[in-house]
């Protein structure tokens, strides 16, 4: 792909100088790896998905697939042991995006929600919120908007006249098919992320939320929308 087209485009995007004598043939690569040493962590991983679009493009040009994403899937394969080794909780996908990885329960409980819920807004919202903790670095506090969200969707539908997840809350406690307390659990989350400074809302306080809070709720939120789900049928 290039070792000093590559350079040229790293820094166009994090902004930087590229290093010094990096046209020279012999200098290049080291250059490339003294480049990379001094790079943010966000623009690092900004350099790793765009090293895979780019190997990613390279294969596509063989007319006839006779190596078919040879490039790519070898990188992919040598970043996430990369990754690994290093402890680092990113992987990178067939789409030369860095995921966060999930437990297996959790993905599991993922691919459920989205199947459940792929004909409304819901599964949107979860969308966003899985995009804001990928983020580079992660933007929490919209992630926790967007899950709880999602769970306001799901109950609004549950409930048409209802226009909070307050609201619909309080008419489900009329019902019997779930314990209030449980309810109550739900409530609690809903009241968390409208209070949390600049989460539902603009507030002078700085932001408080870091990436476990927004993963926590992105999971129980799911758990609540599945266990909804449950408790309409």
């Amino acid at each position: 792909i290039g070792v000093k087209s590559l350079i040229e485009k790293i820094s166009i995007f994090s902004r930087t100088e590229p290093p010094t004598n990096y046209r020279g043939d012999a200098l290049s690569f080291p250059a490339l790896q003294e480049q990379l040493s001094e790079l943010p962590w966000p623009h690092f991983y900004n350099s790793i998905e765009l090293v895979g679009q780019l190997l990613r493009s390279e294969d596509g040009k063989d007319p006839y697939h006779s190596y078919p994403t040879r490039h790519f899937q070898r990188f992919r394969v040598d970043a996430n042991r990369f990754f690994e080794e290093g402890a680092v909780g990113w992987r990178l996908d067939e789409h030369c995006r860095l995921q966060r990885t999930l437990p297996a329960e959790v993905s599991a409980l993922e691919a459920s929600t989205n199947r459940a819920c792929v004909a409304n807004s819901v599964a949107v919202h979860l969308g966003k919120a899985r995009g804001f903790i990928n983020q580079h670095p992660c933007d929490s506090a919209n992630a926790i908007k967007e899950s709880v969200s999602a769970i306001e969707g799901y109950a609004r539908g549950i409930s048409p006249k209802s226009s909070t997840l307050g609201d619909a809350i309080k008419t489900m406690k009329k019902g019997a098919d779930a314990p209030p307390l449980l309810l109550d659990a739900i409530e609690k989350l809903y009241a968390f992320a409208c209070d949390e400074p600049g989460v539902r809302h603009g507030s002078p306080k700085a932001e408080n939320v870091t990436r476990a809070d927004a993963e926590f709720t992105y999971f129980i939120s799911m758990a609540i929308i599945q266990y909804l789900k449950s408790k309409e049928n």
